[in-house]
Formats: C-alpha cells, structure tokens, sequence
C-alpha cells in the first residue's frame, strides 16, 4: 500500500490497485465534522476524484465509530453568525459533496458505531 496523510492527519488516504482508501483519523472525538476535519476530506478528496486509476473509493472511519456527525462544540461558535458558519464549515462542505455527487467511481462508505 501506498500511504499519503493530508491537513494535521486528520484525512489518510491509501491507495490498493484501483481501490482508495479514505479514513477519518480523529477517534478522540469519534471523528466529528469541525472546520479542520472537513477542509481535510475535501482537500484530501479532490485528488482522489480526479485520479483516473482510482475506481472505488471506501470511506471509514477510525477508532469506536465512523463519524459523530458535526462537531457540536466547534458550530455552537457559529449561532447568529451565518456568514462565518458557511465559510468555516458549509461551504467546504458543500464542496466535497458536490465531488461525490459527480463522481462516477463506485463509493462505499464502511460505517461502524456512532
């Protein structure tokens, strides 16, 4: 396997043949979706996408469960603040579901605990 590791870890991508590998690596807080934690992915992904070797593309996260969803702590900063909420975290996030959307690779998402 070849390891590659993106923004503060938090993003590791790992490629097999024409599979990528893409895990969330922040157990300690059951890789909740801060700021930090979604520029990663969508940095992380955006080659991924592009790379035609790639056919499959497997989503997991590390540690005791997939993903908690948002980082409540970290977005509770953001209530009466819209337009700091969607460039912090919306519309980063928003991109990278754009990525998946139009991608035509197959895409698993390996889900386990919370």
């Amino acid at each position: 396997m070849n390891k590659t590791e993106s923004a503060a870890e938090l993003i590791r991508t790992e490629m097999e043949g024409e599979i990528c590998y893409v895990t969330l690596s922040s157990p300690d807080n059951l890789n909740a979706m801060g700021a930090d934690m979604v520029v990663a992915l969508r940095d992380a992904c955006r080659p991924v996408f592009e790379n035609t070797a790639v056919k499959v593309i497997v989503f997991s996260g590390e540690g005791r469960g997939f993903c908690a969803g948002g980082d409540l702590v970290y977005i509770s900063q953001f209530v009466g603040r819209t337009e700091m909420a969607l460039d912090n975290i919306l519309n980063p996030l928003h991109e990278f579901l754009a990525q998946l959307d139009a991608s035509d690779k197959i895409i698993v998402f390996a889900v386990h605990g919370v």
